[in-house]
């Protein structure tokens, strides 16, 4: 479970959100997330939520978290994972063969 500590907000709960009285923080447990959220970001949720593109809060932050990661990812700013056994023999394969001068 990770915590990340700022100011009071709102919570994400089913079917909306409402006030919370804690501190704002997020949770992750399995496969499910617990937020709270500061007033701003609460009233940007809900104007995308108006514009009937989204089935619902999930489906909404799962296309911002992915365009933020690829985002990201095109600045380089994420740490790629290791690659695996496989993946480094393939690469080298490449590697040598743009090295090989053909005659």
């Amino acid at each position: 479970m990770k915590d990340v500590v700022n100011n009071t907000g709102y919570k994400v709960v089913s079917g909306g959100l409402k006030m919370a009285k804690q501190k704002q923080k997020f949770e992750i447990k399995g496969d499910r997330a617990q937020l709270w959220l500061d007033g701003y970001t609460k009233a940007i949720l809900e104007e995308l939520m108006a514009t009937g593109d989204f089935k619902s809060i999930s489906q909404l932050l799962q296309i911002a978290v992915i365009n933020l990661y690829k985002d990201y990812e095109a600045k380089g700013k994420l740490k790629k994972p290791p690659e695996s056994a496989e993946e480094r023999i393939k690469n080298a394969q490449l590697i040598e063969e743009k090295d090989v001068e053909v005659d």
